[in-house]
């Protein structure tokens, strides 16, 4: 049996098992939401190798935030919807350069720096001008179960953004990610798909950032992607991710209830403990769909 049939078939025994627990609905709709993003924007990273977005992304979305903080106190204005504008406008910006010609490493070394500097200025602006510290310590720890209705909704529409783009241009980034000068030969608008794949790990990073915090939205965008090489082909690598994504969401908010600690960290650690089990089943029945 797959790994990830299994887990689909565990998930609603989880959600059952939480319910029946009577803890609050809203926590659960939050996991359900986090897990999808994460999982379909993992998928797209699988497939266009893109781990060098996946490892850059979370510095634009960090000093994408904390820009909207410190703006805010200047003028008035949505938080939510400047920091997307910015960070997607960031996000963009490195697939420009790319598409100039500049070399992906030097191009992401060169943004990571650039950004955790700004970050690190409009960090301490908020800090000491603004003096809303806490704020900025949930940015990176985050915690999924203080969030607000409003940022619920907020995350609902991202995740419909995101699993509809992801979903609509999968296999057209499955071609490329093969073959790349192929595609551009038979007439595929390769730009575009580039566009979509930046654009949905841009907003996963950014919209999902306060939820699950900076530190833990490395793991939770690359962890699920390594997942997915670990398949046969391209529909089960999508079906992997996702699927993982949301076990280990729905796994780690009980695990944090029970020991009370921050559910980022247990849905981290829930995605380590998936991705080992899933390379040794893949050890025993050879290569996967990445390397096959």
């Amino acid at each position: 049996m797959r790994l990830s049939s299994i887990m689909i078939s565990l998930i609603p025994l989880l959600t059952a098992s939480y319910i029946i627990m009577g803890y609050r609905v809203q926590w659960l709709i939050s996991m359900y939401l986090i897990g999808l993003t994460y999982g379909f924007a993992s998928a797209l990273v699988s497939a266009r190798r893109l781990y060098f977005l996946a490892e850059a992304a979370p510095h634009s979305a960090l000093l994408a935030v904390a820009m909207s903080i410190a703006l805010s106190t200047v003028a008035d204005f949505n938080e939510l919807a400047a920091a997307t504008l910015i960070g997607l406008a960031l996000v963009c910006s490195i697939c420009y350069f790319i598409h100039r010609g500049v070399d992906q490493d030097i191009a992401t070394a060169i943004y990571v720096s650039a950004t955790a500097s700004l970050s690190v200025i409009s960090m301490y602006f908020v800090m000491t001008r603004a003096a809303r510290v806490l704020e900025i310590a949930s940015l990176l720890i985050g915690d999924p179960l203080l969030m607000t209705h409003r940022e619920l909704l907020y995350l609902s529409l991202i995740a419909a953004v995101v699993v509809a783009l992801s979903a609509l241009t999968y296999r057209g980034n499955v071609v490329i990610g093969v073959d790349s000068e192929y595609s551009k030969l038979i007439g595929m608008k390769v730009w575009l798909y580039d566009l979509t794949a930046f654009t949905v790990i841009g907003l996963t990073s950014i919209g999902l950032l306060r939820a699950v915090g900076y530190i833990l939205e490395h793991i939770l965008l690359l962890v699920p992607a390594a997942i997915a090489t670990n398949s046969h082909s391209s529909s089960e690598a999508l079906k992997l991710a996702v699927s993982s994504s949301v076990f280990a969401s729905v796994a780690g908010l009980l695990a944090s209830i029970t020991v009370n600690v921050a559910p980022s960290g247990t849905i981290g650690l829930t995605l380590l403990l998936i991705y080992t089990l899933s390379s040794i089943m893949r050890s025993g029945r050879g290569l996967g769909f990445a390397k096959s």
